[in-house]
């Protein structure tokens, strides 16, 4: 997830062969829930009876639709997804793998969210310094920019809400130093 957007992406395997993958572009969720429905989407396109083995680097996906974990948070599509499962009579089994170590599906997945998005959902949209320097707003197409415009925007907001804090502390430390603001 980036921002208000983000993808999602699955593939299904048998023996190791790919038989089918998918992507979409999502929008105003959250990765977790970005994450729930690459596995429900993948369970929706399998037949009835199926035996499957789930293979995700999200472990809190993996915790919440195994039941190891309580789905405090998204139940509603925790509660779709076993319901489904239930109704399809499948066998399941998870698997957590680490995400960019590496891992040929779980980094095909990862190229198709990018490709489903239109960005890098990867990447920082601040970039490191030296980035920042060679790359020239002129030269950015609109998704960098807005991807770019939505970083700066939450880090604006994010430093705003503690202005007051910091102007307190700031007038503190001075007064104690006998000094007072400008």
């Amino acid at each position: 997830m980036s921002a208000d957007f983000g993808a999602f992406a699955y593939v299904i395997l048998q023996d190791g062969e790919l038989l089918h993958k998918h992507a979409e572009k999502i929008e105003h969720e959250t990765n977790n829930r970005a994450e729930i429905k690459a596995i429900m989407y993948g369970m929706q396109a399998l037949p009835n009876n199926s035996k499957v083995e789930v293979f995700s680097d999200s472990q809190y996906a993996l915790g919440v639709l195994s039941g190891r974990y309580k789905a405090k948070k998204n139940p509603d599509l925790v509660n779709r997804y076993k319901k489904m499962v239930a109704t399809k009579s499948m066998s399941v089994s998870y698997n957590w793998v680490r995400g960019h170590n590496g891992n040929k599906w779980n980094e095909l997945c990862d190229q198709l969210c990018n490709e489903a998005a239109g960005i890098d959902l990867n990447r920082n949209p601040f970039g490191s310094a030296h980035e920042r320097q060679s790359q020239r707003l002129e030269d950015m197409g609109y998704n960098e920019l807005m991807e770019l415009y939505k970083g700066v925007r939450a880090e604006l907001i994010r430093r705003n809400n503690g202005i007051e804090d910091i102007d307190h502390e700031h007038r503190r430390i001075n007064e104690r130093e006998g000094q007072s603001l400008p």
